[in-house]
This record gives structure tokens, C-alpha cells and sequence, in this order.
């Protein structure tokens, strides 16, 4: 749809983790949508050079080069893979081989998923799974992000007819509704861990950024599994499911 795919452009133009949209429409062949996307945020995007100059080029060529503009990325609140491997506080080289490595397998997965829930007609599973996707390849992600999880419990949920999908949707909520990421820092008495900025971090914040991390990245890796492999049971091979 023509008003879809400019609703995605505009979408990007804003905030560029929605531009996981656009891979989406490209791998599903969604041609015209997929054109019409581009086009939108490509013109979007290149409005303000126009209206704003020194602002796009302000925001552009330094603001955006800035992983640290808007806090800390080694806090608690990113809560994507590379923020998740950030806290284990390894050497930088060997924490971005391992993030690319990590997010090339799970965006594969991903989208092979949405690809195969477009191809059945299921287009919550696969807003679902390209929604989780711009949570977990982004380099910067907050908790925030996070609001597609209503659009995995829908998934995971399916017609609500089906118990086991409904006691994993109510597992995955469950999970969403606690606490997950502090509990480390509070168990240490540290309150939110990791929120200090760069080398200045004394080594108890670590040790309590470590504990506290992974919480909410495990989960979205869960969901995304959970909507996945609920929907389309092992492994993604077949492209229609039979009916009856």
C-alpha cells in the first residue's frame, strides 16, 4: 500500500530504527511499497538541508557520529545486544566482532521469520518480528523501544484458542511487567546500574552492570523465538501452511 510505505519512509526519516521496515518490504518484494518508503524518507531526509541547513548538517555529521548524546551506552536502559555486550566490559575489538557476528544470526533468523509470516498471510507475526529487529540490531536501544512487545504478545497469543500460546504470552508479559533490568543493581544496593559515563565508572558499578544486563535482551531474543517458532513450528522450510 502506497500510504503504508510513506507512512515507513516518514517513520525513518524521524527516527532511522524503523528502517528495518524497508529491509522487510525488500526481502517480502513488496515492490511498490518498498519504492514508496524509500522515496519518503529519502525526501524527508533530505528536506531539512533545504529548510534547516546547519541544523541536518549539525545533526547529520556530528550529533548523530555521537553514541553517547543521549547517556550512557554501557546503562542499563540500552537495552540492545551491542549495549548488552558493552557491559561485559571486554576489549572494544573483540566486543564488535562479536556484536556483528551476533546481530548478522539473529537478523537472519528474524526476518527469515517475518518472511515466512508474510508469505502465510500472518502480518502480526511479521510486524512482530521486524519490530523486535529494531530493538536488537540497533547499536543504541532503549527500553522504550521495547513497546513492540505488545505486538509479540498478539503474535505469540494468535486466535486465542490455543493454550500453550496463551500461557507463553502470559509468561512473556509477566516477564515485561517486573523490574528485570535493575534487579542486579538493587541486589547490590546500587539502584540503577551502570548510568555513570565513561572511564570514570568505579568497578562495583560494573560488576553490578554485568549482573543486571542481559535481562531484557534475553527476553526480546525469547519473544522473537517464542512468535517464530509458535507460528511457524522447525524449522522455517516450509513457505504455505497446509489448511483444514
Amino acid at each position: 500500500m502506497a500510504q503504508g510505505g510513506f507512512l515507513i519512509g516518514l517513520a525513518t526519516a524521524v527516527k532511522l530504527t524503523p528502517g528495518v521496515f524497508l529491509i522487510y518490504l525488500l526481502i517480502t518484494k513488496q515492490w511498490r511499497t518498498f519504492f514508496m518508503a524509500s522515496f519518503a524518507a529519502a525526501v524527508l531526509t533530505l528536506l531539512p538541508f533545504a529548510v534547516i541547513p546547519q541544523d541536518a548538517a549539525d545533526f547529520w555529521f556530528s550529533a548523530l557520529l555521537d553514541p553517547e548524546r543521549l547517556g550512557a551506552n554501557a546503562a542499563t536502559t540500552n537495552q540492545s545486544i551491542r549495549g548488552m555486550l558493552i557491559r561485559l566490559y571486554w576489549p572494544d575489538a573483540l566486543t564488535s566482532v562479536l556484536w556483528l557476528a551476533i546481530v548478522a544470526a539473529v537478523g537472519w533468523y528474524g526476518f527469515r521469520g517475518a518472511r515466512d509470516a508474510y508469505r502465510n498471510d500472518d502480518h502480526v507475526t511479521a510486524v512482530a518480528l521486524v519490530g523486535l529487529m529494531a530493538v536488537l540490531l540497533s547499536p543504541v536501544a532503549w527500553i522504550h523501544h521495547l513497546a513492540w512487545v505488545v505486538v509479540v504478545l498478539a503474535a505469540i497469543a494468535g486466535d486465542g484458542r490455543d493454550p500453550v500460546r496463551l500461557r507463553v504470552a502470559a509468561g512473556v508479559w509477566l516477564y515485561y511487567v517486573v523490574p528485570v533490568p535493575w534487579w542486579g543493581g538493587v541486589a547490590q544496593g546500587g539502584g540503577h546500574p551502570g548510568r555513570q559515563r565513561g572511564a570514570g565508572e568505579d568497578r562495583p558499578e560494573r560488576v553490578r552492570a554485568r549482573r543486571a544486563g542481559p535481562g531484557v535482551v534475553a527476553g526480546a531474543l525469547a519473544a522473537e523465538t517464542a512468535a517464530a517458532r509458535l507460528t511457524f513450528p522447525l524449522p522455517f522450510v516450509s513457505c504455505s501452511l497446509p489448511s483444514g
